[in-house]
């Protein structure tokens, strides 16, 4: 009897004292009122029972439970009214209510050195249950290091039972009193319920059960980590169980220790401390709380006093997508520096900063920016550590950086500003922007401009990058220089920019198009459709660009104008730029096609650069149609076609070459029109430099240099096989008959160059086929008699200037005659020696 009631004075004055200095020596029985094995129910000692997998504390005391980590459903209960120390060493019990501690306790619980105790909670009640009456002090009083570990996991909502509390309350109970002086705590409030039939919110880490109070709770040290359930978060981290304001009873009073407060997931009013009457944190404390919906991370009532009232607060804005961590660190230059991170999937954060000095977040990816809450628009200098300031006065905003704005307002995605847009306003970018849908106007008549701004615009969509509709337009611009306007089309079949029933569309800024997968096309226009592009780079897999001129009942043409370049490349490639039925197309650049370069089929086509194809360099498939290249058109491929007209008019400029073997470097048939102002190449084996048929006619104004010369409906002629009188002045005719229904006109220029070997520059001349020519100046040479003109370097051959004609391009050769000259001999006085 003596024994027991030195005990109980013993453990009276532990819980008074928090039990500071209570000496300790692990499973000394003599130390503790009782020893008790919880896997097995067995021990030593007075005060307890163990009856139907429960280990009864019946009398004030202290009491030793360990485990050695071994999981079990033995529960342990604290009688009514009891005060009891407990100490834990390795208790790991998975059960509904694993610890209890019953009305009007007041239960200390001692956590053993290097300790892992694990209360895992289900049904209707908390991992360690702390009754509305009770008092619960986790503590590692009289351990020599203090690292023992206490976890508790509340139950979760079922279609039985409401969510509870990690530690406190069990279903629909407001939590006791909770004290933690020490030790590692980790708690995690009872899930919640998806919305459906019937919706439970979580319950707190630390406090209420689901939509409960909690008591007063008190953290004076210790490393406290809490969670508010996940699913329909309502419970906080720390706190009540419920953000309904008429349940705020408890305290929170945080003293010390290092505390990391997080509401659950996946909900919209869960806070990470908060939901009670008062609270108070000190300056030595280390707290941060992180919240995952719209309640800030620390959320009490106006008797908010202490540090709590100088927490920097950031909340993310509602329409912020966070898919990553978010380092804040300061960036004044004061030594007080601090770093923060807000984690991935919550909004909201809350920390003492130990600094009176004025800071201001910064991320570490320069994505989003800080703006105050009373001004979303202005960019937040900073908070100041200040007292007797309300904790809301002082929040902020973590918002996404505008990439658009329109006059003054700023936009977070290009959607958004697409969406607010009106007549005749210009969203302007503010930094590079990936957009991943496509740009679409079909309101009639609408007018919309983009101003790169110096910045890229990336578009990537399946089906079309832009896409105009019903006399609308739009504006791509760049009012400072350096930015870029780029469209990728992911989808087969797709076309980059399209404009259709008199839209428009104009790139005024560098262009880049990227139509690589199957079946694209570039640009496309129809039903009267125009799209003008001033410096662009199209890459594209089916066509590069295509008009349509008649299209159902539009009779105004279609129209593309493009300064730059395109480049064909794939398996389903068909034409760089293509023109059919009054469709018009102007390039101002080179097309480069993997089969044809253009092609006409009624429309016309105007190229200021080169063409090539691989199969045909030009294309025109009937009568009405126009091409004109103002550079050289070329097709290096096997049976290739350098200009192939059925029908219609093409002009080029330059020369026109096909020279893999069965290539024709100009054919036309089908009436069509071929006017060819260089020289045309076909040296391939079995190639013809231009071939006529079907009432059709070509005139070359520069030379042929062919394998087969011409071939006339089906005749080969040769150079001299020429038609008398020719068909015009100044031309050689080539034809089979006098009514010229297929003839070919050659102006048979040649160039003669005089290649003098050393002596002085005579400029080369140009004279017609079989021609002769004037005999130039003669060159000189220092030491050397000039010697006339020959047909090889060796001067074997000479040119008659009276007999030779010119039938091909000629060099010339100079031969140089060495001069004489007299050496005389002096011998002074000798005898005479003759010159030589």
């Amino acid at each position: 009897m003596r024994k027991k009631l030195l005990s109980y004075l013993l453990v009276v004055s532990m819980v008074l004292s928090l039990i500071t200095a209570l000496p300790i020596t692990a499973h000394a029985d003599d130390s503790y009122d009782a020893v008790i094995d919880v896997v097995n129910g067995t021990g030593t000692g007075d005060g307890w029972t163990y009856e139907s997998g429960e280990i009864w504390i019946n009398e004030s005391g202290s009491y030793f439970i360990s485990g050695d980590g071994i999981q079990t459903s033995n529960r342990i209960q604290v009688k009514a009214g009891i005060t009891a120390a407990v100490t834990l060493d390795d208790v790991n019990i998975n059960t509904v209510l694993p610890f209890n501690c019953g009305d009007n306790s007041n239960v200390t619980v001692v956590l053993v050195d290097n300790s892992e105790n694990i209360f895992s909670g289900g049904g209707a009640h908390a991992g360690l249950r702390v009754a509305p009456t009770a008092t619960l002090t986790i503590t590692t009083a009289g351990q020599s290091i203090g690292n023992g570990s206490l976890s508790a996991q509340g139950g979760e909502d079922n279609s039985s039972n409401w969510a509870s509390a990690g530690i406190g309350g069990s279903q629909l109970e407001q939590s006791g009193t909770i004290v933690i002086n020490g030790g590692t705590v980790y708690a995690k409030g009872g899930n919640g319920r998806p919305s459906g039939t019937w919706t439970g919110p979580g319950g707190a880490g630390i406090g209420g059960a689901s939509g409960r109070a909690c008591g007063d709770i008190t953290i004076n040290g210790g490393n406290v980590t809490a969670f508010g359930g996940d699913v329909n978060p309502e419970g906080a981290g720390i706190g009540g169980g419920s953000s309904d304001p008429s349940t705020y009873i408890g305290k929170i009073t945080i003293n010390g220790g290092r505390v990391r407060a997080y509401s659950g997931q996946t909900g919209t009013s869960g806070t990470g401390i908060g939901f009670c009457s008062a609270i108070a944190i000190a300056d030595a404390a280390d707290v941060n709380a992180y919240s995952s919906g719209n309640y800030p991370a620390i959320y009490g009532t106006t008797d908010t006093t202490g540090h709590s009232a100088f927490l920097l607060n950031f909340m993310l804005d509602a329409s912020v997508s966070q898919d990553t961590d978010i380092t804040i660190t300061q960036k004044d230059d004061s030594g007080d520096n601090f770093q923060l991170m807000l984690p991935n999937g919550y909004k909201n954060l809350a920390a003492t900063v130990g600094t009176s000095n004025n800071y201001t977040g910064d991320l570490s990816d320069g994505s989003k920016k800080i703006v105050a809450l009373s001004d979303e628009g202005t960019e937040f200098p900073g908070i100041w550590d200040s007292s007797g300031t309300a904790l809301s006065s002082y929040s902020v905003k973590l918002k996404a950086n505008p990439v658009c704005m329109i006059n003054s307002t700023e936009y977070e995605t290009l959607d958004s500003a697409l969406a607010n847009v009106t007549f005749g306003q210009t969203i302007k970018l503010l930094t590079d922007i990936t957009h991943n849908s496509r740009i679409k106007i079909d309101s009639n008549g609408f007018d919309l401009t983009l101003d790169l701004n110096g910045h890229t615009l990336t578009v990537e969509a399946p089906s079309s990058c832009i896409e105009i509709h019903n006399s609308s337009n739009i504006s791509v611009i760049d009012s400072v220089g350096d930015g870029m306007l780029i469209a990728n089309t992911t989808g087969d079949g797709a076309i980059a920019l399209r404009a259709e029933s008199y839209g428009n569309i104009m790139v005024d800024a560098p262009l880049t198009i990227n139509a690589m997968s199957s079946n694209s096309r570039g640009i496309r226009t129809y039903a009267a459709g125009s799209v003008t592009v001033t410096d662009a780079e199209i890459n594209a897999s089916k066509i590069g660009v295509e008009s349509y001129g008649d299209w159902n009942y539009h009779q105004d043409a279609s129209t593309i104008t493009v300064t730059g370049n395109i480049t064909m490349s794939g398996d389903s490639t068909e034409y760089g730029a293509y023109a059919y039925s009054g469709g018009e197309v102007t390039i101002n650049g080179d097309v480069e096609g993997a089969n044809t370069g253009l092609c006409s089929d009624g429309g016309t086509l105007t190229v200021t650069g080169d063409v090539s194809g691989n199969t045909e360099g030009v294309r025109m498939y009937s009568d009405g149609g126009n091409i004109t290249v103002t550079g050289n058109v070329s097709s290096p491929g096997n049976y290739s076609y350098g200009i192939l007209a059925s029908g219609g008019t093409i002009a080029v400029t330059g020369n026109v070459s096909a020279n893999g073997s069965n290539a024709i470097a100009v054919c036309s048939n089908g009436s069509g029109s071929v006017m060819v102002g260089g020289n045309v190449n076909a040296t391939g084996t079995s190639s013809f430099g231009a071939e006529v048929w079907d009432n059709s006619s070509v005139k070359i104004d520069g030379i042929i240099n062919a394998t087969g010369y011409v071939s006339i409906a089906g005749t080969v002629k040769g150079p001299g096989d020429t038609y008398e009188p020719t068909k015009l002045a100044g031309y050689y005719t080539y034809a089979n008959s006098s009514n010229l229904l297929n003839y070919v006109l050659v102006k048979g220029i040649y160039q003669v160059t005089f290649d003098t070997q050393g002596g002085s520059t005579i400029e080369s001349v140009t004279t017609g086929y079989n021609t002769e020519i004037t005999s130039p100046t003669e060159p000189t040479r220092t030491g050397y008699t000039f010697g006339g003109w020959y047909k090889e370097a060796a001067c074997t051959n000479a040119w008659n200037f009276a007999t030779d004609k010119v039938t091909t391009a000629t060099t010339l050769f100079a031969k140089w005659i060495p001069n004489p000259f007299m050496v005389t001999f002096n011998t002074q006085g000798g005898n005479t020696i003759g010159s030589v």
